[in-house]
């Protein structure tokens, strides 16, 4: 049988065995190809990796390509195209998904480790700073004795007897009047530190209970952050509104697509913002808001520049979309199937919101009429099923920042789009499509007096 390479992480614990003890310990724990892959097997086959699809194929392929080429390494491209299927060229340093999911599985190694395999020979580790898989027998998890500190008080240097240890020495009177006047105080401090420590304790437990509560919005986000499908995060780019006004047009997807493969000549400055990926201080706020919600399951959720999705992203995974198709082109995707639509006309400075087919009492259109610092502005919030009809893509576009941040808002407090989410569960208990329309007063860059002032839906 092959023997593997055993790459020896952490120093081994000093045992005090008999030898015959010893030799059958040895033999028991040795490393091979055989029952390291039988190993791999009993850890995907427990609870902590049963329902974790993901992180099970992550196990199964940086164990198989360890084994497999021992004097190798596992690289996070590698990982990314075999297990999260990204393209052969995708950039790892936009794409952070190997690198979330590699923390998850670190922690699930451990956690697995501290339970049910506590008794495992032989362990499996993934050191941080890569992504190969060690595999190192383990002889017997030593428990160590709490040690005793021994006080030396007998002048000569010898440990005291115990009659004389127990003995106290004597104390000066000096030291004897600040004894009684320093144990209240001391006992008065202990107190204090008592009483300090419980309302410290009771906040915190007040705080963690309200984040193990679910949001107001609960079947909204149920549908967005599910633990067998990953959950993107997409803010707008704002080098992408740049170039639109700087060119004095709107650039379609296919174009924002094509700029990396296309080879002609631009201003440098032109260059300059198709290469760079930007995004506003208003989005990552809004990208911190949304991670912070108990329902998201943090080992699927990653963030993404407009310029590195892909439309397969769209067709297999939940994403959320932050910003119009002014600012993230990959809004229209979806407009085709929406009643309001983002406009826009770089040359003449101007954007508004389409009613394709107004009811009685609305507007066909929805316009800032002001550029002035108080005004009103407006925003839509949609969901919609993803290209490949598996899971939920949630658009988040406003005329401007007030306009993002009044959507962001109603997202945030749930209780006025509660009702809205409610009518658009379907008789399977499945959420349908919706959209709703906003209006919000704008004073400065804050939204102010955000109401909702139209709705659609498409079961």
């Amino acid at each position: 049988m092959n023997k593997v390479l055993i790459r020896q992480v952490f120093p081994m614990p000093t045992l005090q065995v008999p030898p015959s003890a010893a030799s059958d310990a040895a033999d028991s724990v040795e490393v091979t190809e055989f029952n390291a892959r039988t190993a791999i097997d009993r850890i995907l086959a427990s609870s902590h990796f049963a329902k974790a699809p993901l992180l099970s194929s992550f196990l199964r392929f940086v164990g198989e390509a360890s084994l497999s080429n021992p004097e190798g390494r596992v690289t996070e491209q590698e990982i990314g195209v075999q297990v999260f299927h990204r393209d052969e060229d995708y950039d790892p340093g936009e794409d952070n998904i190997v690198r979330n999911y590699a923390r998850q599985l670190r922690k699930r190694l451990e956690a697995y480790y501290a339970n049910e395999g506590a008794a495992e020979p032989i362990q499996i580790d993934i050191p941080k700073g890569g992504y190969t898989a060690v595999f190192r027998p383990v002889i017997e998890r030593q428990v160590q004795e709490p040690s005793v500190l021994q006080i030396d008080e007998s002048p000569d240097g010898d440990s005291a007897s115990t009659e004389s240890a127990a003995e106290p020495l004597a104390q000066p009177p000096s030291a004897r009047r600040v004894g009684l006047w320093l144990r209240p105080a001391l006992a008065a401090l202990y107190l204090l530190g008592t009483l300090i420590l419980l309302v410290v304790g009771a906040a915190t437990e007040r705080h963690f209970a309200a984040w193990l509560e679910p949001s107001p919005l609960h079947p909204l986000w149920t549908n967005l952050f599910q633990s067998d499908r990953d959950t993107v995060v997409v803010p707008a780019d704002i080098g992408f509104v740049i170039l639109q006004q700087l060119n004095n047009r709107a650039f379609s997807l296919a174009e924002y697509e094509n700029w990396p493969s296309v080879e002609q000549y631009d201003h440098v400055y032109t260059s300059f913002l198709k290469a760079q990926k930007y995004t506003s201080i208003l989005d990552l706020q809004s990208v911190s808001r949304i991670q912070r919600l108990p329902e998201v399951v943090s080992s699927r959720f990653s963030v993404r520049a407009a310029r590195s999705l892909t439309m397969e992203d769209l067709v297999n995974d939940n994403v959320l979309l932050l910003g119009s198709s002014y600012s993230n082109p990959w809004v229209t995707v979806f407009e085709p199937t929406m009643n309001f639509r983002f406009m826009n006309q770089p040359a003449g400075g101007r954007s508004w919101i389409q009613n394709v087919h107004p009811l009685p009492g609305e507007a066909a259109t929805y316009e800032s009429t002001t550029r002035s610092i108080t005004h009103e502005t407006f925003a839509v919030i949609a969901l919609r099923q993803n290209i490949g009809r598996s899971g939920h893509v949630l658009i988040v576009e406003g005329l401007d920042g007030p306009g993002t941040q009044a959507a962001m808002d109603l997202l945030m407090d749930g209780t006025s789009l509660l009702p809205i989410v409610k009518k658009a569960v379907r008789r399977d208990g499945t959420t349908g499509s919706f959209e709703v329309l906003l209006s919000a007063g704008s004073l400065g860059d804050r939204a102010t007096g955000t109401r909702i002032i139209a709705e659609r839906y498409n079961p």
